[in-house]
C-alpha cells in the first residue's frame, strides 16, 4: 500500500477527535453528527498517509465558538494597545506602577461608568501586565537585588567591545 492510497478518516466534533478507517464509517458518523448537532459544530476531514503523521503530531484546531472568537479579538486588542503603548512609552520604567495605576482606573470604571469604558480599562490593565512580564520594570531592580530575587527586567545580551 502506498502513502498515497492509504487514508483515514476523521470526524471532529466539539473538539474531540474521531477516527474511521473507511469513508462508509467516517460518513455514517458524520450524518448522525449532523442529525445531532443541526449540521454544525464538526468538521470531517481525510487524511492520507503523507500529510497523516504531520495531523497527529499537530492537530489542527476546531472552528472557534463563539466564546473562543471573542477570546481571540480580545487577545488581539490587546496586542495593539500593546504596540501602541509600547510606541508611546518605550522602556521599562515604573511599569508597575502603571500597572497598579491602570487597576485603579477599571475599578473607578467599575463603580461609575459604561461597560464599554470598563472593558476599555481592562484591556489596560492586561496590556500593562503583559509589560510587566515581557520588558520588566527596572526602578524594582535595585531593591530586588537587595532582597536576593532575580530582576525583573529581562536579561540583556552582553555586547563586546568589537560589535559596538
Amino acid at each position: 500500500m502506498t502513502r498515497e492510497r492509504f487514508a483515514i478518516h476523521r470526524v471532529i466534533v466539539d473538539g474531540r477527535y474521531r477516527y474511521f478507517g473507511t469513508v462508509k464509517e467516517a460518513k455514517a458518523a458524520a450524518v448522525e453528527v449532523m442529525r445531532s448537532h443541526g449540521g454544525k459544530g464538526f468538521v470531517y476531514e481525510s487524511l492520507t498517509m503523507g500529510n497523516l503523521v504531520d495531523t497527529l503530531n499537530d492537530p489542527p484546531s476546531p472552528e472557534p465558538t463563539q466564546p473562543e472568537g471573542e477570546a481571540r479579538a480580545l487577545a488581539d486588542e490587546i496586542l495593539r494597545e500593546l504596540v501602541r503603548a509600547r510606541t508611546k512609552f518605550p522602556g521599562d520604567n515604573v511599569t508597575m506602577l502603571a500597572l497598579m495605576e491602570e487597576v485603579g482606573e477599571l475599578a473607578k470604571a467599575s463603580f461609575e461608568e459604561s461597560r464599554d469604558r470598563v472593558r476599555k480599562e481592562a484591556v489596560q490593565v492586561a496590556t500593562m501586565a503583559m509589560r510587566v512580564v515581557l520588558d520588566g520594570d527596572s526602578t524594582l531592580d535595585g531593591w530586588r537585588s537587595t532582597k536576593g530575587l532575580d530582576a525583573l527586567t529581562p536579561a540583556q545580551p552582553v555586547v563586546s567591545q568589537e560589535e559596538k
